[in-house]
């Protein structure tokens, strides 16, 4: 408690020298805690424990504000501005919590409707305690699931039927057969990488140009041996005047019975 009083800074108003904010026939204690922070601090007036009703164990509290002092209606007006103010920036400040919900394309009015009665159903199933009434609550209550459950798989199916024409609209063969083996690859982003000056790239060019030259670096003819110079003129003065020998038939007819049985895509057809 100390620590969050520290923490937001707040004012208590409670009156050391009060009547216990509780008190039974075993005890009575100052439990209760009344604070603000320092802006609310300064509108209080009084800060008293009422003894209205002795057979309540929890005290009244009575918060007098500056509202008796006021004796016209321009600071009536200001003051219910202020308060207003503080009213709304108190409730500003407390977070709000948002429960979110799981969005699926295919769930629609008639489901939600359906959902409830399964819900309201199995509520009054639980809730029976005579037996005849509750065998015969049970049989409407599964049949009811069983409804709502049938639903669901139509409407999902029927969501995903729609999805799927619109996927092999363009081409039938494209993004369902790489969907179905998990082809589908995510973007490849590419970060900052040193270069030999030791600064860094600032763009995607820069970096695909620094990885290459870093795996493919241009040849230094200077550098070379006396056996790389050798195959360098051998393969830039090149030249022959005899052509490769056409495939036989039975080489064609060899290679394709030796090839890897797969199904029938887009080559079928040639």
């Amino acid at each position: 408690m100390v620590s969050f009083i520290l923490k937001y800074d707040l004012i208590i108003w409670n009156d050391k020298d009060s009547e216990p904010t509780f008190e039974t026939e075993n005890g009575k204690s100052w439990i209760d805690i009344t604070m603000s922070s320092a802006n609310l601090a300064n509108k209080k007036r009084k800060w008293q424990i009422l003894k209205i009703c002795k057979a309540v164990h929890q005290k009244f509290l009575e918060l007098q504000q500056e509202i008796q002092v006021i004796d016209s209606k321009q600071k009536l007006e200001k003051w219910i501005e202020e308060l207003t103010i503080t009213i709304n920036q108190i409730s500003q400040s407390f977070p709000r919590k948002v429960i979110k919900h799981l969005r699926v394309p295919w769930w629609d009015s008639e489901l939600e409707v359906n959902r409830k009665k399964t819900r309201a159903l199995r509520t009054s199933y639980q809730r029976c305690r005579r037996e005849e009434e509750r065998s015969m609550r049970r049989i409407v209550y599964k049949k009811q699931e069983a409804h709502y459950k049938w639903l669901i798989k139509q409407k999902c199916r029927a969501t995903f039927e729609l999805f799927r024409q619109q996927l092999v609209a363009n081409n039938a063969f494209d993004l369902p057969y790489k969907i179905a083996p998990s082809k589908i690859r995510k973007q490849t982003v590419l970060q900052s990488v040193k270069t030999s000056n030791g600064q860094f790239t600032n763009t995607i060019e820069e970096t695909i140009q620094t990885i290459v030259q870093a795996l493919f670096p241009t040849d230094d003819s200077t550098q070379e041996t006396h056996v790389q110079r050798k195959k360098r003129e051998t393969v830039n003065t090149y030249s022959s005047t005899i052509l490769d020998k056409q495939f036989t038939k039975e080489e064609i007819t060899y290679a394709i019975s030796t090839m890897k049985k797969r199904r029938l895509g887009l080559m079928a057809s040639l």
